[in-house]
């Protein structure tokens, strides 16, 4: 939510979703102190709270970037794939599963956890280079296409069963 307010500052037009909600409803409170947190930092008319929805996809391609805050270290991040194989430049905090996922600046962006300053640079410099984000885009969208696939997982699998295989 920080970085949010320093990108509007620097940004008017910019606007911002936080797309999902409690898990089974509990630790509603927690969105209340985002929501608290947004009127606070003023961005509140330019940040939409979708909660709970079954048509990511969608609202993932309408985005120029996708970031994924996580302060926590993910253990996989299939958010950061998801939009990855959407074409859509990302952002993600550094720390177990994006840090595997985005394998190299070209493909998105890590930034340290609870480090708003960070993130706020790093979505501002993709605003400011659309040439950048449509290249992060398509580099993550390789990324995911040759690593990430049911395809790929099975090519994986069987050159770990040939090299079984021959060394027996």
């Amino acid at each position: 939510m920080q970085a949010a307010g320093q990108i509007a500052r620097q940004y008017p037009r910019c606007r911002f979703a936080i797309v999902g909600g409690a898990t089974f409803g509990l630790e509603p409170e927690y969105f209340d102190g985002l929501k608290r947190a947004a009127a606070d930092l003023g961005v509140a008319e330019r940040l939409v709270f979708t909660g709970f929805r079954t048509d990511v996809p969608r609202l993932m391609a309408a985005c120029d970037v996708i970031c994924h805050t996580s302060r926590v270290p993910e253990p996989f991040g299939l958010v950061v794939i998801e939009a990855m194989a959407l074409g859509r430049p990302t952002i993600a905090t550094r720390g177990g599963g994006p840090s595997e996922i985005i394998a190299s600046p070209s493909q998105g962006t890590l930034v340290p956890p609870d480090d708003p300053g960070a993130l706020a640079r790093a979505v501002s410099e993709l605003i400011e280079d659309p040439e950048r984000r449509r290249r992060m885009g398509a580099a993550g969208r390789e990324r995911v296409q040759s690593t990430f696939t049911i395809d790929a997982a099975a090519r994986n699998l069987i050159g770990c069963l040939d090299e079984l295989a021959s060394s027996v």
